[in-house]
């Protein structure tokens, strides 16, 4: 006897959500953090961005305040006012894998339309804009999503007519980014448009519809939060696919790892000593979706934070830091590296890294987001 299939409005319900970490509960590189840089993730698979020379001027975090049927948030505040100019922007947005798109058919005539739904919260209220862009900034589309009532969680939903044409990715790099935009001068979306158009490809155009207000840009302690971002096929928006913490944290690791971030006695990374040098390997938790850049963290070499040990004794001679790790080897799956000039032991002797304590944590970083 066949088995059965519970079916719902938009076919089988199970993996339906193509956003990754919509509940905002994994946050591998911390809790709180500023926006430095373009692309500056803090929740996983999440970036809060600036382009055109907006300044560093908001604060981001992981909030325990959350709608009911869910318990974690990414908030954005304003530290201070600023004018918009030129081409300056900032926006929220997540990259979203074209292997994981695929099925979408975006770009031909069978293409399917999706919409977005997410919980949303801001002391500041109006008309805010939604873009969705392909990776090559050829082709988006320009929304607007209404924020009602101050300080009060409320859902939205929003429907995205499919793109018959136009280019997406189907492997292993971008198909298309969301932005939920804050504001800039260049209002080059049309409000509530439902096409998909050409871009202007600016960092401005990713962050305006016409339309919509800029005062979560220009007004200082404007704060922003969202969680229970989902988006799936079809024109009716079902109850958020909660995964397990678990099964979110692996689809995260495909684009971020960290090994040694988590303070305290780490403990140990297991290697050999040839020819005078510490030779260790780390095997991904998951596989990656491509090999990832290494950020080395900690490492003070007076406190010798790291340190090789043979024998039943720390090699006293060498107490490293970050700088005398070389990278060897590294792809998708692992990496391979070693110590220089640790003295003692003969080739071939098990050897291990004592990661630190605390402040002198010696932690890696493995980065291979879109």
């Amino acid at each position: 006897m066949p088995r059965s299939k519970i079916i719902g409005p938009q076919g089988n319900l199970g993996r339906r959500n193509l956003v990754i970490n919509g509940a905002m509960k994994i946050s591998q590189r911390g809790v709180t953090g500023t926006t430095p840089t373009t692309d500056n993730y803090l929740l996983d698979r999440f970036a809060l961005s600036r382009f055109g020379g907006y300044p560093d001027n908001a604060t981001q975090t992981q909030e325990s305040d959350a709608p009911t049927g869910h318990y974690k948030s990414f908030k954005m505040v304003r530290n201070s006012a600023h004018t918009l100019t030129g081409t300056n922007a900032s926006a929220f947005s997540q990259r979203i894998e074209g292997q994981n798109m695929a099925h979408l058919n975006w770009g031909s005539s069978t293409a399917k339309s999706c919409t977005i739904s997410f919980w949303v919260k801001s002391n500041q209220t109006g008309d805010f804009p939604l873009i969705l862009a392909d990776s090559a900034n050829a082709l988006d589309i320009g929304k607007l999503y209404t924020i009602s009532s101050a300080n009060t969680w409320e859902h939205k939903k929003i429907n995205i007519e499919a793109p018959t044409a136009g280019t997406f990715n189907t492997n292993n790099t971008a198909a298309v980014t969301v932005y939920w935009g804050f504001g800039a001068v260049d209002a080059a979306r049309t409000a509530q448009g439902t096409t998909w158009g050409s871009s202007n490809s600016s960092g401005s155009s990713k962050s305006m519809v016409t339309g919509a207000s800029t005062a979560l840009a220009t007004t200082s302690g404007a704060t922003w939060q969202i969680t229970g971002v989902q988006m799936e096929i079809g024109d009716t928006a079902t109850d958020f696919e909660h995964r397990s913490f678990g099964e979110e944290l692996a689809l995260c690791q495909r684009y971020f790892q960290d090994f040694g971030r988590d303070g305290g006695d780490e403990g140990i990374l297991l290697g050999m000593i040839r020819n005078s040098h510490f030779t260790a390997g780390h095997r991904f938790t998951t596989t990656m979706r491509a090999s990832p850049s290494i950020t080395t963290y900690g490492g003070n070499s007076t406190t010798g934070a790291i340190q090789v040990v043979f024998g039943g004794a720390v090699d006293a001679t060498h107490n490293a830091n970050s700088s005398d790790i070389v990278e060897e080897f590294i792809n998708n799956d692992g990496f391979r590296f070693r110590v220089l000039s640790t003295s003692g032991g003969g080739g071939g002797d098990g050897a291990y890294i004592d990661m630190g304590t605390n402040t002198n944590q010696l932690s890696f970083d493995f980065n291979s987001e879109l």
